[in-house]
C-alpha cells in the first residue's frame, strides 16, 4: 500500500514538473512576443 502511494506521488510529481516546464516555455514565448511587439511599436512610431 505504501509502495502504491509512493508510485502515485512520484507520478504526480513527474506530471507537475512536466507542466511547470511547459508553463515556462509558454511564458518565454509570451515574453519574447511582447518584446517583439514593443520593437515593432517603436519602429511604427519612428516611421510616422
Amino acid at each position: 500500500r505504501v509502495q502504491s502511494l509512493n508510485q502515485t506521488l512520484s507520478r504526480s510529481n513527474y506530471q507537475t514538473a512536466d507542466l511547470q516546464q511547459k508553463l515556462g516555455s509558454i511564458q518565454n514565448a509570451s515574453q519574447s512576443s511582447e518584446s517583439e511587439r514593443h520593437v515593432a511599436q517603436e519602429k511604427l512610431e519612428q516611421a510616422q
